[in-house]
């Protein structure tokens, strides 16, 4: 009994087809686990201004400081332009204030760990204060719209003025962080350098520090909020324009005794070369392990390129074989069907 043509290759292609299939859906889910393992122990999402959360949070692991306390003085958004997210989104908590009343709000719903106060921060005790909100609130200020103010320099237009409960930093420490935050966030629209002395920083005392130092409409950076925090004993380590970054220099030296960074030398451009050559030389390092990676990638696709051209050519010569098996039945079905008891005239 013959079976029907064509039924053994069908089989067989089939059967060559799913194993390619199955072999490439391999490839990229191998693939796609290569680009996680990546992306989790390579990059990472920045959710500053200009990476100030990827600079601090680099500084808060070389002090050991893994899951660091915070607070967030204007901290504005929950996410977007937040030096402090990073952080809540890797399990930290602190305290984050802001004056905007719809802002506070945004603030409690999305940070829901976090301590979130509705308060203007203000260098000296008052009950409340006036804030000017400005049609792109990110530069509303409690300084007076008229004179040579940030929000004056900022050409904003201000939309409404808001009477908003005010509250200093010390009281903040009383209320919620009696133990100094390791990270201290600042972003008051001018109001920075003069809640900064307020500050006791002798007593009370965070790890790092970002604060603005550029202001909307200013014509360089706030030296003397750069000068009052290097002479409190903190090292600016970075600069992103917008922002400068400090780390307490005590809690650095303890760690790294022959950092480049002092506060003394920082000043100087010799110190400050060397900073720059040793901050090079790490990020060559970390250069050189990505190449590496890349290159090992490379490599893994090259194999497994080469596994694929040489499955495709066992399934080329298997479905050549089996369409000359299907050629054989054919002919062996037709020599099959002719009369078996006559032969033909002209034979």
């Amino acid at each position: 009994m013959v079976g029907r043509p064509g039924a053994p290759a069908k089989a067989l292609s089939n059967g060559l087809v799913l194993e390619l299939r199955n072999w490439m859906a391999n490839v990229r889910a191998r693939a796609a686990r290569a680009r996680h393992a990546f992306f989790e122990t390579r990059a990472q999402l920045s959710y500053s201004q200009c990476g100030e959360d990827m600079i601090l949070s680099f500084l808060l692991h070389s002090i050991g400081i893994a899951r660091p306390s915070y607070l967030d003085l204007g901290a504005h958004d929950p996410v977007r332009l937040n030096n402090t997210f990073l952080f809540y989104q890797r399990g930290a908590r602190g305290v984050c204030v802001e004056a905007n009343p719809d802002r506070a709000a945004r603030l409690a719903r999305r940070r829901p760990r976090d301590q979130c106060v509705h308060a203007a921060i203000v260098p000296e005790a008052r009950p409340t204060v006036n804030l000017h909100v400005t049609e792109d609130d990110v530069f509303s200020s409690l300084h007076d719209p008229a004179g040579n103010t940030p929000l004056a320099l900022s050409g904003m237009a201000v939309e409404r003025v808001v009477e908003v409960p005010a509250l200093t930093v010390a009281e903040i420490a009383e209320r919620w962080l009696p133990r100094a935050p390791d990270l201290l966030s600042i972003d008051l629209e001018g109001m920075d350098l003069e809640v900064l002395k307020s500050i006791d920083l002798a007593s009370w005392r965070p790890a790092t520090i970002c604060a603005e130092t550029l202001f909307a409409g200013a014509p360089g950076k706030c030296r003397p909020l750069i000068e009052h925090l290097e002479g409190q004993g903190y090292v600016r380590v970075a600069d992103t324009f917008v922002n400068d970054l400090f780390v307490d220099y005590e809690r650095w030296h303890a760690i790294f005794p022959l950092s480049v960074w002092t506060p003394t030398d920082h000043q100087d451009l010799h110190g400050e070369l060397e900073a720059a050559n040793f901050l090079a030389e790490h990020n060559l390092e970390r250069h050189r392990d990505a190449e590496r990676y890349a290159l090992s990638l490379e490599a893994e696709l090259a194999r497994q390129r080469q596994e694929y051209e040489r499955l495709s050519s066992a399934f080329a010569a298997h479905q050549h074989e089996a369409e000359r098996y299907v050629a054989s039945l054919r002919d062996e079905l037709e020599r099959r069907q002719q009369p078996s008891g006559r032969r033909r005239w002209w034979r």
